[in-house]
């Protein structure tokens, strides 16, 4: 989930919601709403997130391998012939 990726790059780097809305312009309230999956971001505004946080929107909307909170997605469409 996006919230939820947001903010395990925010705790990574120590960072509280305040001071990550103040890097990327935008309110606490509103970083806190993304975060729990109540809004979901704007592209603008997802790339001013991304930017504050030294990642890019790539990294923030696709699954990280080494995390374990965040498995990778399996293909299992190899299992499966195609039609």
């Amino acid at each position: 989930q996006l919230g939820q990726k947001i903010k395990e790059h925010r705790l990574k780097q120590n960072l509280k919601a305040s001071a990550l809305a103040k890097k990327a312009k935008i309110t606490r309230s509103y970083i806190s709403h993304i975060e729990r999956g109540n809004t979901v971001p704007s592209l603008k505004v997802l790339e001013k997130i991304a930017n504050a946080l030294n990642c890019s929107v790539t990294d923030l909307l696709t699954s990280n391998p080494e995390s374990e909170e965040s498995p990778p997605c399996e293909d299992s469409s190899s299992d499966t012939p195609a039609r």
